[in-house]
């Protein structure tokens, strides 16, 4: 690879993939600034950085390395992925049945229990009860 950036992060990527030996960079004068123009790259600076590129076998050897380092972390997020979700969601579930429950606890350690009875099979409660119920689970 040729790295030839020209502004936001690309001269942090190019200086890192030049680094890991897999690019030739081709660094801007104006970087972190957006590059102007690009006159810094040359023909013979670009057919030196190219030829640089192929004949370099080094190069070739750090592109194969990071292509199998990517598989296996493929492999291995192709694996832990769904439980990593799995864990996430049961997490969300978890927090929103404490919450319910703090309600609940909230509600049943009221100094007045809420006054309520059964008539035909519905539950009823006093209007004073209902509004301090609505109160409290509110919070």
């Amino acid at each position: 690879m040729v790295a030839i950036p020209n502004f936001a992060d690309q001269n942090i990527n190019a200086t890192r993939a030049a680094e890991l030996g897999i690019a030739v960079h081709i660094p801007s004068p104006f970087a972190p600034k957006p590059a102007d123009n690009l006159e810094h790259v040359t023909p013979q600076v670009l057919r030196n950085a190219v030829d640089t590129v192929l004949t370099d076998p080094s190069y070739k050897a750090s592109a194969l390395r990071l292509r199998d380092v990517a598989r296996r972390r493929r492999r291995h997020f192709e694996k832990e992925a769904p439980r990593e979700v799995f864990d996430y969601v049961d997490e969300c579930h978890q927090r929103a049945a404490a919450k319910e429950v703090s309600k609940v606890l909230q509600i049943s350690s009221c100094s007045r229990p809420i006054r309520a009875r059964h008539v035909d099979g519905k539950l009823h409660t006093s209007k004073a009860d209902e509004m301090r119920f609505s109160r409290i689970a509110s919070h």
